[in-house]
């Protein structure tokens, strides 16, 4: 398996040009009979104004989302921050999004370096496309008047993010650019010369920073994998194509977007995985696939749907479900859910691909979309009711490559289980120190959990750094090993690695090299026997440069007891019953260690297990109790 050099090639103002000046007729020429540049006029609007069935579904799905907008504006600001939220609805309730100060965040709780991102303004940039097509379809005023407060309040924002390198240059500068571009596009007669003059020096001046951020002023320049980077591309393409004739600089946007475009299609992962988890994935993925839907008629991206990246997005992310599709696996900084769609994603991929399959998932899930207003925009117009939905094969054991994640499974139905093997990399965006760690949910129920994200506070994404300190971040909060006390290497190579998964009908195993993880072990292997419905057999065989000592760490979840020495996680469907064999040595509660405890003391469950010596060997064996006997 080939992974990308550490050093990316990047996107320079020289290939740009060079590149628009093969590109730029063409996309003149196209442009000339394609206004609006993102929508096609007006056979598709009357084809959803009389939509019917699941579509029909989808329109009164759009409508609600916009009343609900109209009636008023309340800041989101995180979906996996309840607290916060709560705190800010009552700074702002009003119908014009006005501008918050940072400063108002952090009185409400939030973290200094997040409260300057202003990240509460990719609601605002949501809105838009979600108003704009309800004024489209509805024709009424309520939704228009909302439209054009939300973009003249962003329009006269002192700023769309700031901090070093992310100033006007990052997530919220994507949204709203994303955002306004799209008003523009779709509802040119709503506005008037003053307005239209406002909103081009401030799409000019705001998009222009992004374009330096690509251009080597941000993190995210050149990190094809990020959905930092996938954002931003975004908003590059659409503001390029939208504004290409009213802004001098906008050709270059798109020209830059293309390469850097092909750039993230030639890096992402072949088999349509993301390091960063599912929910970022999902999040990245949204961008991306804007990028392409809402310029393909005039940019040709559409042709980065042939990447292997994209083609196997469905499968990574239906491997990454629980049995009955209500949560997916959490590894790394994450929730236990999609951040944007999945619905929305899979339709289009479904659309593109004629894949039946996916156009199945997107109609399985059990819960609405998930992220901002917009997402009920692209569920909308991604949808293709005449693609007939198909039930695929699901497999019920899958090495999701890339990644590195093992997911191995009882069946599918409601009352199934998942058992989730985590390698790879330790130090990738968003990742936590996790290398062979375990995660076992009871139909969306986990029963050996993975703490997802913690309080974001000082030091939080230094990850040469800090960000290790972090309990959620740490390796003693996942049910791996620890050697010596030292939570495993965060250096660029550090990682774990499937050498083996091997599949018979009954069993499942899977062999994890390990010895990179850490320092001072000369060898450690862990492999991972699955007899489906009996039993887990964990094995890890530990060899150390010196004697030195381990310990076997477990992450229970659900009602949790201990008889003996012997762990009892209990859930709805089923429960575990967590004994080590050798040593023949009880579990014991651990605290944490780590200095930054991002998490409430009284969700931490750890238990362990710890061997002293230079050779060292821990049999765990798990036993499978359903609540009730499948037949």
């Amino acid at each position: 398996m080939e992974f990308p050099a550490k050093n990316f090639v990047v996107v320079t103002p020289e290939s740009a040009k060079a590149l628009l000046e093969k590109r730029k007729e063409l996309w003149s020429n196209r442009l000339s009979s394609a206004r609006p540049a993102g929508f096609s006029l007006p056979a598709e609007l009357e084809v959803l104004r009389s939509a019917t069935g699941y579509q029909k579904q989808l329109l009164d799905d759009l409508r609600k989302v916009a009343d609900e907008i109209t009636d008023g504006h309340w800041l989101r600001v995180f979906a996996h921050n309840p607290r916060l939220t709560a705190k800010m609805r009552g700074l702002t309730d009003a119908q014009i999004p006005s501008y918050l100060p940072p400063e108002d965040f952090a009185r409400a709780g939030m973290f200094a370096m997040d409260s300057k991102q202003e990240l509460w303004q990719r609601d605002v940039g949501d809105n838009m496309p979600a108003l704009a097509l309800a004024a489209l379809l509805w024709q009424e005023d309520k939704y228009i008047h909302a439209l054009k407060n939300h973009v003249l309040a962003a329009c006269d924002y002192p700023s769309w993010g700031q901090g070093v390198g992310v100033e006007n240059r990052d997530l919220s500068c994507a949204h709203l650019g994303r955002g306004i571009a799209v008003a523009r596009d779709w509802l040119p007669e709503i506005w008037t010369r003053e307005e239209l003059d406002l909103i081009r020096s401030t799409i000019e001046k705001r998009v222009s920073e992004t374009l330096r951020g690509l251009y080597g002023a941000s993190y995210w320049h050149n990190k094809w994998m990020d959905n930092h980077c996938h954002c931003s591309l975004a908003s590059l393409a659409i503001c390029g194509l939208v504004f290409f004739d009213e802004i001098e600089a906008a050709p270059e946007w798109l020209a830059a977007s293309e390469l850097g475009l092909e750039l993230v299609m030639r890096y992402c992962h072949p088999d349509g995985s993301s390091y960063e988890g599912l929910p970022y994935w999902s999040y990245g993925t949204s961008f991306l696939l804007q990028a392409i839907e809402v310029t393909r008629r005039v940019s040709g991206f559409d042709r980065f749907y042939d990447s292997p990246y994209l083609r196997h997005s469905f499968s990574y992310r239906l491997h990454s479900s629980t049995p009955p599709l209500g949560a997916t696996l959490p590894f790394g900084d994450a929730i236990e859910h999609d951040y944007y769609g999945p619905s929305f994603l899979l339709n289009a991929l479904a659309r593109q691909y004629r894949d039946g399959h996916a156009q199945w998932l997107a109609q399985q899930i059990p819960f609405p979309p998930s992220g901002g207003a917009d997402g009920e925009v692209w569920n909308l117009l991604w949808h293709d009711p005449t693609l007939v939905a198909e039930r695929p094969t699901l497999d019920l054991d899958f090495h999701i490559r890339y990644w590195d994640v093992a997911v191995t499974r009882s069946g599918w139905e409601i009352d199934d289980y998942v058992l989730a093997i985590k390698s790879g990399f330790t130090n990738r965006n968003h990742s936590h120190l996790d290398a062979g760690s375990l995660a076992f949910a009871w139909g969306d129920q986990w029963l050996i959990t993975l703490p997802g994200y913690g309080e974001v506070g000082p030091g939080f994404w230094e990850a040469q750094g800090r960000r290790w300190q972090y309990y959620s971040n740490s390796t003693e909060s996942h049910t791996t090993l620890i050697i010596n006390g030292q939570m495993q290497r965060f250096s660029e190579d550090a990682r774990g690695t499937i050498v083996a998964f091997e599949i018979t009908p009954q069993t499942t195993r899977t062999v994890i090299d390990l010895t990179d993880a850490y320092e001072g072990v000369r060898r450690l292997q862990r492999e991972v026997i699955h007899r489906r419905g009996v039993e887990i057999l964990v094995f890890d065989e530990i060899e150390l440069d010196t004697r030195g000592y381990a310990e076997w760490l477990l992450q229970p979840g659900g009602d949790v007891a201990v008889t003996q020495g012997v762990v009892h996680a209990s859930g709805v469907l089923g429960s575990l019953e967590i004994q080590m064999l050798w040593p023949e040595k009880p579990f014991e509660p651990r605290q944490p260690t780590r200095p930054m405890l991002d998490v409430p003391l009284e969700t931490i469950k750890t238990h362990c297990v710890r061997q002293d010596g230079q050779k060292m060997r821990f049999v765990c064996r798990i036993a499978l109790h359903p609540t009730r006997i499948k037949q």
